[in-house]
């Protein structure tokens, strides 16, 4: 009989992922590919809006710090609706493998909850920390508080309870192996999203890659390249629809990651659970507790 601490095999976790993704793909999918798709095409618009006024003569300086102050708080708020967005998933994620089921303005609600937001704003602060710090350290804090979102969703518990908990969880290792660690397996986890968003990211880039170095080297067989902000502008401008696609296209890989995430999640604390549970069980009996199953 298959022991209850023992771990769900990383392949069936992708497949049952992967299952889980086309199944809620549609209620998922545009309420956040949208609000991300919009706000990323919004970088380049800002960014050629600045070229501009470069291009303009001699530029002021107010104009030139209030053109650098706008387009980064586009970028900021870009970040912030990325962010957001992205969090939404793990929501909805989480409470698709619950009671509650999958509902997107629910999951965006969750996500700007005070106490949720300011977890999350928490956990950004302090992996942009470790990754100032030699990039590491950032590494293992973004792994470390990987599980954060479902946490606070499933056990209703936030700010440092909530990262204490989920590096709890990650760090839980009873066999003492490196290639059973959780965190290995949230690297792998991750690994794999940022696998599938390169290639995604290089194939809708390309295509624009190419016409900007077509652009270019007819404007310079032209001799019209006597202003270099203008033609920096048109490049820019044509990231335009480059990030439209990207980000659409990452969306797609995000709902995937969150349902292996969350599935690894609730996989952890069944197993912690039952552990747990067998552990008493034993004491109840007058027998010594036994260790895990090996995972």
């Amino acid at each position: 009989m298959t022991s209850v601490t023992e771990p769900l095999p990383f392949r069936l976790l992708i497949d049952e992922a992967m299952r889980l993704t086309r199944r809620h793909f549609r209620q998922m999918y545009l309420p956040v590919a949208v609000p991300v798709a919009l706000t990323q095409a919004l970088v380049p618009i800002a960014q050629a809006l600045v070229y501009r006024g470069f291009s303009t003569g001699t530029p002021d300086p107010t104009s030139m710090i209030a053109g650098m102050v706008g387009f980064l708080g586009v970028v900021f708020v870009t970040g912030t609706v990325w962010g957001l967005g992205y969090g939404a998933l793990l929501v909805a994620a989480t409470e698709a493998q619950s009671d509650a089921g999958v509902s997107m303005g629910r999951a965006w609600l969750t996500m700007v909850r005070p106490r949720v937001f300011g977890t999350s704003l928490l956990t950004a602060l302090a992996t942009l920390v470790g990754c100032v710090l030699c990039l590491l350290p950032g590494v293992f804090v973004m792994l470390a508080f990987s599980l954060a979102v479902p946490v606070m969703v499933a056990e209703r518990i936030y700010g440092t309870t909530a990262l204490a908990r989920a590096v709890s969880i990650v760090r839980q290792n009873p066999e003492g192996r490196f290639a059973t660690h959780p965190m290995v397996k949230v690297f792998l986890i991750l690994a794999i999203g940022c696998l599938l968003s390169s290639i995604a990211g290089f194939i809708v880039q390309l295509p624009f890659a190419i016409a900007q170095q077509i652009l270019m080297f007819r404007a310079a067989a032209e001799g019209e390249m006597t202003d270099p902000m203008q033609m920096m502008t048109t490049m820019t401008l044509l990231q335009v629809p480059a990030g439209v696609l990207n980000a659409l296209a990452t969306t797609v890989i995000q709902i995937y990651l969150s349902f292996a995430l969350t599935l690894f999640y609730f996989d952890l604390r069944r197993r912690q659970e039952g552990g747990d549970l067998e552990s008493a069980i034993q004491e109840m009996a007058g027998r010594a507790p036994v260790p895990p199953a090996a995972g």
